[in-house]
């Protein structure tokens, strides 16, 4: 079974996330962070990594997509999809992050479960929604 780990510093939605894939069953929840910050430290701490990171773009202490940057210097491997309402595609990025999918808010629970299942196996470099 595939593991997530969620960030999103809306408490809300990250219980929201947490809730909606609990129900499916088909994923295992390997941790949620409510920064950017705590995300970076609770990724480097994991004894295994998750399958993909699910990262919120806008975050007050470090931006989403700093934190995916980070992640990525310390895990060069690692599945990042990043969810945002704003109007941002993947030339936008970074280069380090260019290829990560990027779900657009509001969504349904039909298209968050379908962008998944798309940014695990492997669908990089496009805007999911």
């Amino acid at each position: 079974m595939d593991s997530l780990f969620i960030v999103d510093d809306n408490i809300e939605l990250l219980c929201l996330y947490r809730k909606v894939l609990s129900i499916c069953g088909k994923y295992d929840i390997a941790g949620m962070a409510g920064s950017g910050r705590d995300a970076i430290d609770k990724y480097k701490k994991m004894a295994k990594r998750p399958d993909l990171v699910l990262m919120d773009v806008n975050m007050p202490d470090i931006d989403g997509i700093t934190v995916a940057k980070e992640i990525r210097r310390y895990d060069s491997d690692a599945r990042i999809m990043l969810i945002t309402a704003e109007l941002i595609s993947n030339s936008d990025l970074p280069s380090e992050i260019s290829d990560v999918p990027i779900l657009r808010k509001p969504f349904s629970i039909g298209d968050f479960m379908y962008a998944i299942g798309r940014a695990l196996n492997g669908k990089k470099g496009t805007h999911i929604f």
